[in-house]
């Protein structure tokens, strides 16, 4: 076995979690590693598969009580029909598979226990998994590209999504206060084009975007150069400034 990435670490105490890939001949799988002694040794720290969860790791993240993992996981839906005189189809209904994420808690990173999975009405993929001063924060996206978060206090016990609107392209960051804040931070745009993204969602509140220019220094003021063209004597460039 041959590891092939580290995507994550996760702090607790002088515990660290980390997360990554390994090759075997089967293929690429997603793998946990546990210190106890501050990074001098290292030893397996197998996350449990139940409970409709596949063996990939969506994220980990830690605080001061222990450690969260959240695998992605799926669930059937029957679709089966029944008729106005409760006669059920004697045809077997078809199941739609619905993403969702299969949340385990660990106080050590060794034992680990399920503690819930988180759904939505149309399936979600959890892709981001973070702590902060307010508890544990999992980011999703919806089928229509819609972005929500799921917060929970101590890793057991999480609410419904908080609905944030169209996802930007690339998040980099989500937390939570002590107040109940959830922070998310990212970025829109095509590459070259990006712009910054920043939205909150105060505890009880519906989510809002927060426009750069609210931050000091936050005013983008941009130049660019997009075609040159030339004919005899006369040069013409094109692009944009201010953007």
């Amino acid at each position: 076995r041959t590891v092939t990435d580290l995507t994550s670490a996760a702090v607790s105490g002088s515990d660290i979690l980390l997360s990554g890939h390994i090759w075997t001949p089967g293929g690429i799988i997603a793998a946990t590693w546990l210190s106890t002694d501050d990074g001098q040794t290292w030893k397996w720290a197998p996350v449990p598969v139940s409970h409709g969860a596949t063996s990939a790791l969506a994220g980990i993240a830690a605080n001061g009580a222990g450690f969260v993992a959240i695998r992605p996981g799926s669930n059937a839906q029957s679709s089966n029909a029944q008729s106005s005189n409760s006669q059920r189809s004697s045809s077997p209904g078809r199941s739609a598979a619905q993403a969702n994420g299969v949340v385990y808690v660990s106080a050590d990173g060794t034992s680990w226990q399920y503690a819930g999975t988180l759904t939505a009405a149309n399936g979600v993929q959890l892709g981001l998994v973070t702590a902060g001063p307010g508890g544990f924060v999992a980011l999703g996206r919806g089928p229509g590209g819609t972005m929500g978060a799921y917060v929970s206090p101590n890793g057991m016990s999480w609410g419904p999504a908080i609905a944030f609107g169209p996802a930007p392209p690339s998040v980099t960051g989500a937390t939570v206060t002590v107040g109940g804040t959830v922070v998310v931070t990212g970025s829109t745009g095509a590459p070259g084009r990006q712009q910054p993204y920043l939205a909150l969602a105060p505890a009880g509140q519906a989510a809002r975007d927060v426009h750069v220019a609210a931050l000091p220094g936050g005013t983008i003021s941009q130049i660019t150069v997009d075609a040159v063209a030339a004919s005899g004597n006369q040069r013409v460039a094109v692009g944009e400034a201010g953007g």
